[in-house]
């Protein structure tokens, strides 16, 4: 939905954005683990879905927006390679998890992890200079 995220890149910042997506994502997980019918699920996944969208665009936009320009092509292609090594990495556990007694929750639940690592990361990291600048906090951008 790029208007949606482009409300929230604009009005809220790149940093914030990212936690708000996250929080929604882990939101979506709770639903989908504590599901107990179809329709929970599918309500579960759509707010996973809905967070992922927003989190797709904003990750890539805060990433090139703070990192100096020598370094902007690495991390997209960092950013990419952990997007795939994740799916292996769930597919992997889902191996495993799919013969336990409610194992796809477990699954579910797992997601919770990085989200969770992003989240607290994201206290330790600026904002976006560029947001600042839009913002008309040109010294606070410099800083």
């Amino acid at each position: 939905f790029p208007l949606v995220s482009t409300y929230f890149l604009d009005s809220w910042g790149r940093k914030d954005s990212i936690m708000l997506g996250t929080l929604v994502f882990l939101l979506g997980c709770w639903l989908q683990a504590r599901a107990g019918s179809l329709l929970m699920m599918c309500l579960g996944r759509l707010v996973s879905g809905c967070a992922i969208g927003l989190l797709s665009t904003t990750v890539a936009l805060y990433q090139s927006e703070v990192a100096p320009a020598r370094m902007r092509g690495g991390l997209t292609s960092l950013y990419q390679f952990m997007i795939t090594a994740g799916i292996l990495a769930a597919a992997a556990a889902d191996v495993v998890l799919v013969e336990l007694d409610d194992g796809w929750r477990y699954a579910i639940c797992l997601q919770v992890l990085p989200a969770l690592i992003l989240l607290g990361g994201m206290f330790c990291l600026p904002r976006s200079p560029r947001w600042l600048v839009q913002q008309g906090r040109s010294d606070e951008a410099l800083s």
